[in-house]
């Protein structure tokens, strides 16, 4: 099984385990975080990922799949507190950048439709005391 097999049975099971919010929070940050090592692949700051960090514990590792995600890819664990890429090749990442964009937009048409969903419950409501 390849990478990227992987990475969309993780991806699936997260899914089906959050809620939208905190998935979408989380997707929203491992972007970033994927992104900056792929604008900037020779910088080492952005090859690693602080576990204890705040912001990395309470807005991705909530998502326990969010670190199997990053370990699929290529991530590695330096000591107790850090997850490094070292891979020279950033394609696995790219490729996982795009899966997390089309959950993402998953996510936001869910709450596109449920907002509007909820606005015509609203006037047929409105119509209804009318």
């Amino acid at each position: 099984m390849d990478k990227n097999s992987i990475c969309v049975s993780t991806i699936s099971k997260m899914k089906s385990s959050y809620k939208d919010e905190p998935l979408h929070t989380c997707i929203h940050l491992l972007q970033k975080l994927i992104k900056n090592i792929i604008s900037n692949p020779n910088e080492p700051k952005f090859r690693n990922v602080k576990k204890t960090n705040e912001a990395i514990k309470t807005k991705i590792l909530c998502i326990k799949e969010a670190e199997t995600l990053l370990k699929e890819v290529g991530f590695v664990e330096d000591g107790t507190e850090l997850l490094v890429y070292k891979d020279s090749n950033t394609n696995n990442l790219s490729i996982l950048v795009k899966q997390l964009e089309e959950v993402e937009k998953e996510i936001d048409e869910r709450k596109l439709k449920n907002e509007i969903l909820q606005k015509n419950l609203e006037a047929k409501k409105l119509q209804d005391e009318i």
